[in-house]
């Protein structure tokens, strides 16, 4: 079995949530914030960082309802959804939270066919496509579509193969996963994309590192892939994909350190970062310019330094 085959990363590349502070108002009355929920430990934690001020905003949103780790989050109409993950005493668990921001109330919605962690969890439209992950301690490629709107998941084509571990994003309406552990603990370099239309997966090129736990990003029209472990170690190396082209290019400036089981989320122009273990698991909150080529530490830190936690990015109303 590879080093931290347990732990897994989520991403979620969605614009919208909320807080306080004198930097970056949208002509809305509100501020872009990172949201970091649950992660190690099982945790009930849901930090809010204010993204323009670098500032943490304590209690500005409730904790989970009960502590989880390793599982996905999305947000959709200003609401924020927490699927899966593992619980301390079940193990891996099949519900879904909803907050919705306005009351800032969580409540049970529906639940996945079967439990499950190490997930990827991705919005398209007015969906949340569940990818892969564990369940009962083996990798599944099970792909199932929570519709928000009519409140019920839905079975759609599985992974080309089980995965746990990948990382996901989504760029002009297609999904696209990276990477992940394979039942055999051999760790995949492939990246495929998801047709939503179609229900057709496709292998679209290969990473030119096997990883999994790491982050991934669309930005603009290009995807950025970073971090994770390739079964032995952790990594700082990071490789841009061009779909277009399905061709990998291995970036020279790294990471700051090796990192994996972290959050990674894209907004005008940067990648930001947070948590995550490079050892030992971190309260750091790291930003990268893609046009600088340049990583930076953010002043701000974490309440509580956390790993196998989810994230997203919203706008939340300034306080």
């Amino acid at each position: 079995m590879p080093v931290w085959s347990n732990i897994s990363t989520n991403i979620i590349d969605v614009n919208l949530v909320y807080v306080s502070g004198d930097a970056e108002v949208t002509p809305g009355g509100r501020k872009p914030c990172l949201i970091v929920i649950g992660g190690y430990n099982v945790i009930k934690s849901v930090q809010v960082w204010d993204i323009g001020a670098d500032q943490m905003i304590p209690r500005a949103l409730p904790d989970l309802p009960v502590g989880r780790s390793s599982g996905g989050a999305a947000m959709i109409n200003n609401e924020i959804y927490y699927i899966g993950g593992r619980s301390r005493h079940s193990g891996n668990v099949d519900s879904i939270y909803k907050l919705t921001l306005s009351s800032k109330k969580w409540d049970t919605v529906a639940s996945m066919s079967k439990g499950r962690l190490d997930m990827t969890a991705v919005t398209l439209h007015d969906n949340i496509y569940i990818l892969g992950g564990q369940s009962n301690g083996g990798c599944v490629a099970t792909n199932e579509r929570y519709n928000v709107k009519k409140n019920r998941v839905e079975v759609r084509a599985p992974l080309p193969r089980r995965l746990s571990g990948t990382a996901g994003c989504v760029l002009d309406e297609v999904i696209f996963i990276s990477g992940g552990c394979q039942p055999d603990y051999t760790v995949s370099d492939d990246i495929f994309s998801y047709q939503e239309t179609s229900d057709l997966w496709s292998h679209v090129g290969n990473m030119n590192t096997a990883r999994y736990s790491h982050m991934m990003c669309a930005a603009d029209s290009v995807i950025f892939i970073m971090g994770g472990i390739d079964g032995t170690r952790l990594l700082d190396s990071m490789e841009s994909f061009d779909p277009v082209k399905g061709q990998c290019t291995r970036l020279t400036t790294p990471m700051m350190k090796e990192l994996g089981t972290t959050i990674a989320v894209y907004r005008d122009g940067h990648i930001y970062i947070a948590a995550g273990t490079s050892g030992d698991l971190t309260d750091e909150i790291r930003s990268y310019n893609i046009q600088e080529d340049r990583w930076q530490q953010c002043a701000a830190r974490l309440h509580e330094p956390t790993f196998n936690c989810a994230c997203v990015l919203a706008y939340l109303p300034v306080q």
